[in-house]
């Protein structure tokens, strides 16, 4: 009881305020040991154990289906968090598209869509990304007044797009990919494929 950071009498058996510290087994075979009286009074054991008229040593039973079972996905979780650590990107990205409204159609007739970027760099350094856009015109894809933003580390960026297609181009385009390229990184491109909405389809 002296030595509980608790303050709990253990000899009322195991209580919520326990901490585990084990101090009290300590304090309690070192007793024992005092006056040659065998260890173990206080200990770590098993319910069943403790319920049992003669109480064997702990022993570690390596042959049972539960320890091996409990082994086996130890292994298996400690692969996988291995694999993710060496093949997460430098980076994470999300598209999606406002759909409010689905589309707009401007005073010429063309079809517009908007899309937010969303970049997260989980790099160690600032880093500069560039956006742009396959299956559809070089200039349909319109990022204002720049095609990239530099990011510093831990830190998200927000990208507002839009894509702007003539009705009869709009019609066949259903969906395309947006490109985003670390600088001097042109290993690690990613592609999102979205979608590109036009009254032709809704009306479908």
């Amino acid at each position: 009881m002296q030595v509980c950071p608790a303050g709990i009498d253990i000899r009322d058996g195991l209580q919520y305020k326990c901490i585990s510290c084990g101090l009290c087994i300590d304090a309690c075979n070192t007793i024992m040991d005092s006056f040659s009286f065998p260890r173990g009074l206080i200990r770590y054991d098993s319910e069943k154990n403790l319920a049992s008229p003669n109480p064997t040593a702990p022993k570690l039973q390596w042959k049972r289906l539960k320890t091996i079972g409990y082994g086996v996905a130890l292994i298996l979780m400690s692969a996988y968090l291995v694999y993710s650590i060496g093949t997460r990107g430098s980076y994470d990205r999300v598209v999606n598209q406002i759909r409010q409204p689905l589309y707009v159609v401007l005073s010429n007739g063309d079809i517009r869509n908007r899309y937010q970027v969303h970049i997260t760099n989980k790099a160690a350094q600032d880093q500069t990304y560039v956006i742009s856009a396959s299956g559809i015109p070089a200039g349909a894809l319109d990022l204002g007044n720049f095609r990239e933003i530099t990011i510093k580390p831990g830190h998200s960026g927000l990208v507002q797009a839009s894509v702007r297609l003539a009705p009869e181009l709009a019609e066949h385009t259903h969906r395309f990919e947006l490109l985003i390229t670390p600088r001097g990184k042109p290993g690690e491109v990613r592609s999102e494929t979205v979608r590109f909405d036009s009254p032709k389809e809704q009306h479908e």
